[in-house]
């Protein structure tokens, strides 16, 4: 796993791309809850790209757990500061870990969405005419958007204590 680039920890770097993806798949996912016309052009591209965002919240999470280490030994275990970072830094952690949960319930969930809508996956991969009917829509389209605007959610408040770790004294 990547720990470093040009010597400077992995993690700061990678964190953007999760920043980036997880938002934008959630935007795209309630997009296409939202609004059939959509769904049918994006097509694959949401998945896609909340595809994209899982792996980007993996990269985070495990380039994250390597930087624990890394900060954590810099104070001697028992020691106030120790501590106090501990204590911050699995908060931080716990949030990374609800915010990979949700980006990959918004990939199952845009999957599910064009599995449903998408005319060549009913005739190739033969979906159910049920799994295409009003209610299952509802259905998917309701659960879309919560969980749009908890992996949105996610990202800013994992987000959020990560930076005030990083820029507090």
């Amino acid at each position: 796993m990547l720990t470093t680039v040009a010597g400077l920890p992995a993690h700061p770097l990678l964190v953007h791309f999760a920043v980036v993806f997880t938002p934008v798949a959630a935007l795209l996912l309630a997009v296409s809850a939202l609004w059939p016309r959509a769904r049918r052009w994006l097509g694959l591209a949401t998945p896609a790209v909340a595809l994209l965002a899982v792996l980007a919240c993996v990269l985070a999470k495990e380039s994250g757990e390597r930087f624990e280490k890394r900060i954590l030994s810099a104070f001697p275990v028992g020691s106030p500061g120790f501590a106090k970072q501990h204590e911050q830094i699995e908060h931080h952690a716990h949030q990374a870990t609800a915010t990979l949960i949700w980006a990959i319930v918004v990939f199952v969930l845009a999957l599910a969405l064009w599995l449903v809508s998408s005319g060549w996956a009913r005739t190739q991969l033969h979906v159910p005419a049920v799994v295409g009917g009003r209610w299952p829509a509802v259905a998917l389209g309701v659960l879309s958007l919560v969980a749009a605007v908890f992996a949105i959610w996610g990202i800013i408040a994992t987000g959020h204590t990560g930076a005030a770790m990083a820029w507090s004294s």
